[in-house]
């Protein structure tokens, strides 16, 4: 998962640079409109280069997008679904070859979408979005890679066979009340995962700076790891096996049998 993870951002940020490079400017002017897309149902949502507030629900009812944006700005934006994926760009990227090749650097005062869908697969973000779900979400697997400084938030339950979050940069991922049966943990830089509920098993890594804040999400068998400075706050009832690499911390809550590896000045401790 990490392999494809780590190629999936690489060639995403590599499109973003060389799509923006001979780039001019458009700002908000301020007169907000609200538009109503026409659009069929999708599974997966790639957010690349907006600094987009999507509002998500999962629904039965006819999948629906509303777009509140600066009336100057929507010409720039790509929205549209292909293949099964809501795809939210500037157009420079969407079409390099179009009008707006050169209309990258957008910078909208206002920027939301609301939409719905009948089952959700995969969110993939780059840049400074932000995504939020407000509905409980019934899931067979879930993928979720976000790269950049945007975020992720889960505000209701999230049930299901497995959960897989991947989080590159200095961003954000917030998933309190997690009932899967699988749940996969990656982060990569100085963001921040936040996760409660309850699972039966957990892979969490950290590389870098970044921490995974999970007390609150009770884990019977773990598996987790730090290389570099970074921290994890675990809860396990009945194994967990944890390896420091580097001056990073594993802190954990629980019961569970413990079977610990540090290399370098990191720590693993017990905590109450």
């Amino acid at each position: 998962m990490k392999t494809r993870t780590c190629l999936f951002i690489f060639c995403l940020l590599i499109t973003v640079s060389v799509g923006c490079i001979a780039q001019k400017s458009i700002r908000g002017n301020g007169h907000i409109i609200t538009k109503k897309i026409e659009i069929s149902d999708y599974e997966s949502i790639n957010m690349i280069g907006c600094s987009a507030y999507i509002e998500y629900k999962q629904s039965d009812e006819t999948p629906k997008l509303t777009v509140i944006i600066d009336e100057n700005v929507l010409p720039y934006i790509s929205i549209k679904v292909e293949g099964g994926t809501l795809k939210v760009a500037p157009k420079a990227l969407d079409d390099p070859d179009n009008e707006w090749r050169n209309t990258c650097n957008i910078n909208p005062s206002k920027f939301k979408i609301i939409t719905n869908s009948k089952n959700l697969k995969e969110i993939q973000a780059v840049g400074s979005g932000d995504f939020s779900v407000l509905s409980d979400l019934s899931i067979n697997k879930l993928a979720v890679n976000l790269a950049g400084s945007g975020s992720v938030n889960f505000t209701k339950a999230v049930k299901g066979s497995k959960i897989a979050l991947s989080l590159a940069g200095s961003g954000d991922i917030n998933a309190n009340d997690i009932r899967v049966d699988n749940l996969e943990c990656s982060l990569a830089g100085s963001g921040d995962i936040t996760l409660g509920g309850e699972t039966p098993r957990a892979n969490y890594n950290v590389a870098s700076s970044g921490e995974i804040n999970a007390y609150k999400c009770i884990v019977k068998k773990l598996d987790c790891s730090v290389a570099g400075s970074g921290e994890i706050k675990a809860y396990a009832t009945e194994n967990i096996d944890a390896t420091v690499t580097g001056s990073g911390s594993i802190y954990h809550k629980g019961n569970a049998k413990a079977s610990t590896s540090v290399f370098g000045p990191g720590s693993i401790k017990k905590v109450n």
